[in-house]
């Protein structure tokens, strides 16, 4: 009974998360956790959680500098044609916004939805494809 309980209470919790309801979602989840592994792991539980989302929020504040870094040096550069026509703003946003990634090994700035096509296809210096987003 309590394997299908659980499976319940898990069920109960991605559908509240689908519907934005995290409280609801957090609360199945717990009780989830009681039944699995008792009381006393639901607080090593949510502090591993927290260090996570700690985690998490880290790493995306450092990609968030590196891209505000990297616009201001293409940004400057006067020989591009975004600065040319007084556009260089899309730079900026495009880092910004995430949707582009700077390749570490030709230094174009590509669209991270075409990064493994620009790997493969395009980079006169590619470094491994879609794997490589890591590192270019």
């Amino acid at each position: 009974m309590t394997v299908e309980a659980v499976r319940m209470l898990l069920k109960v919790a991605r559908s509240k998360i689908e519907d934005a309801e995290p409280t609801d979602a957090l609360s199945a989840l717990l009780h989830a956790i009681r039944l699995t592994r008792g009381e006393e792991a639901i607080v090593g539980v949510l502090e591993m959680a927290k260090r996570q989302a700690e985690i998490e929020a880290g790493c995306k504040e450092d990609s968030l500098l590196v891209a505000r870094r990297m616009a201001v040096l293409l940004v400057s550069d006067d020989s591009t044609m975004l600065y040319e026509r007084g556009d260089e703003h899309i730079l900026r946003q495009a880092f910004e916004d995430g949707s582009s990634v700077v390749c570490k090994s030709c230094n174009a700035l590509v669209p991270r939805s075409r990064f493994t096509q620009h790997q493969l296809y395009w980079c006169e210096r590619a470094c491994g494809g879609e794997d490589g987003m890591d590192d270019c």
